[in-house]
């Protein structure tokens, strides 16, 4: 019984494949003839390339001859819709691929080498992709059907889209509470907001790309790419310049020296240096490697945007923006450790004696107030850290299936910010007193109005002429 269902399979599967070419063994062309690949759109090229190049080979994975004396070409497999929409680009997961004698297509997965892949015909088509609108790359690119099993571009999941603006709508509410409460846009406050800014409109970008990364001439790709980088960049820049500023705070205290409030503005706008110029230092590397035509010695580095994808894939991902963020956090860390160390020198006895009749080691309440801004800091490090961590586990792993939780994880970063910075008794009282003050305010003005009206009216009434009560004075006259 077993064999027969064994053999009814393979027949089936033969009869996929027959039907491709009516019994002709065919391979599926991604575009038309004189058509090629362009960001996953077909576009016109006039000059017909054949793919006599490409090795066939037998199950043993030796080569038995070239493509032209095995297949026929099947065009326009991009015709269909829904293939088109399900299809991806072999590179994204697969570092090589194997065209079998009988039409089925191997692909060996990256960092895996034991993990391979098997497509029928009917699951994948072959063409050359276009470097720009007027030449044609000499390399070839199998684009795939994503199966239901497989991991697949994750980036297109139904989570992974909404779950970016879920949290944009919780990053946006960070800032118009931060916006709507002065007492909260201190230096501190006013470099979170700078953060949750940058994160947003980071995530926003992102989103777009996995929207709409198909649809985007190369033009606008590269653009969009350019732009998630820089803000994904700032928004780890920022995080760097909260655990510098507490930790400079701390020294402050920890040496009795003052800290100047007033320069605050000052040393807000160098932060802003710091925290945007370092990201448009490198995103202006980015661009302009990415029109280097790089040979062997720098093709690891070179991001090829978007001919890789619309944003920066492969090798060039850890070296553009893995390896920055790291560093990053390193930092975060190393800052955060000076910062224990300055407080354990605070809380010495013989440090607290000595500093206690200088005003400029802080009185009790301003530690307390940094000690807390230190732990939400804390918090808000590893937050990013294991986000860091999980998507590097993610990108080096295509098979690791957990990658649902950590997507889950990295896009609904903003609720998990939003109920650290405003789900506190504090902001929330702040908040209610605002609201309340603001009703009262509006209510006040409203009958400030009212009787203003009211006693317009009486004054008007009372400089009415008194009139006689003798009618025969009042004199009407209708015409």
């Amino acid at each position: 019984m077993k064999l027969i269902v064994l053999c009814v399979a393979i027949l089936a599967k033969e009869i996929v494949a027959s039907d491709l070419c009516q019994g002709e063994k065919c391979v599926q062309k991604c575009c038309p003839e004189e058509f090629y690949v362009l960001l996953g759109k077909c576009i016109s090229y006039p000059e017909k390339v054949g793919f006599k190049n490409l090795t066939v080979y037998s199950k043993g994975f030796k080569a038995v001859g070239q493509f032209e004396d095995f297949f026929k070409i099947k065009a326009g497999a991009f015709l269909d819709q829904k293939f088109r929409n399900r299809s991806f680009r072999h590179d994204i997961m697969y570092k090589t691929y194997h065209l079998m004698e009988n039409g089925d297509m191997f692909m060996e997965k990256k960092r895996a080498p034991i993990a391979v892949h098997e497509f029928r015909p009917d699951e994948y088509c072959i063409d050359y992709k276009m470097i720009d609108n007027d030449t044609l790359g000499g390399d070839l690119v199998v684009y795939f059907k994503n199966k239901d099993h497989d991991v697949g571009n994750k980036g297109n999941h139904v989570t992974l889209k909404w779950g970016f603006l879920i949290s944009c709508v919780f990053l946006f509410l960070v800032l118009v509470v931060y916006s709507l409460l002065p007492e909260l846009r201190n230096l501190g406050g006013l470099i979170l907001m700078a953060y949750v800014a940058s994160l947003m409109l980071g995530f926003i970008f992102l989103f777009s790309i996995q929207i709409g990364s198909h649809t985007f001439v190369p033009l606008v790709c590269l653009i969009i790419t350019c732009l998630t980088y820089f803000f994904l960049l700032a928004s780890f820049c920022w995080l760097n310049v909260m655990s510098y500023d507490i930790w400079w705070t701390f020294r402050g205290y920890a040496k009795a020296r003052p800290i100047n409030r007033r320069g605050e503005n000052i040393k807000f706008l160098i932060y802003c240096a710091y925290a945007f110029g370092i990201p448009l230092g490198l995103t202006a590397a980015l661009a302009t490697l990415n029109e280097v035509n790089a040979k062997h010695p720098l093709k690891g580095i070179v991001p090829q945007i978007p001919l890789k994808g619309c944003f920066v894939e492969g090798w060039a991902k850890y070296v553009y923006l893995y390896a920055p963020m790291l560093i990053m956090i390193l930092a975060n860390w190393v800052f955060f450790v000076m910062t224990a160390f300055n407080i354990w020198r605070l809380s010495r006895g013989s440090d607290v004696l000595r500093a206690a009749d200088s005003s400029a080691s802080g009185s009790a309440s301003a530690h307390k107030n940094s000690k807390q801004r230190l732990i939400v800091y804390l918090k808000l490090s590893v937050l990013m850290g294991l986000s860091w961590i999980l998507e590097v586990v993610s990108s080096s792993s295509p098979d690791f299936g957990g990658w649902y939780i950590t997507d889950c994880y990295n896009v609904l970063i903003g609720v998990v910010i939003f109920i650290i910075f405003v789900c506190k008794r504090k902001v929330l009282n702040m908040l209610k007193k605002r609201y309340t003050n603001f009703r009262h305010t509006h209510k006040f003005s409203f009958q400030s109005k009212g009787r203003s009206r009211s006693s317009q009216d009486e004054t008007n009434t009372q400089s009415l002429p008194l009139q006689s009560p003798n009618c025969s004075t009042v004199t009407t006259k209708f015409y």
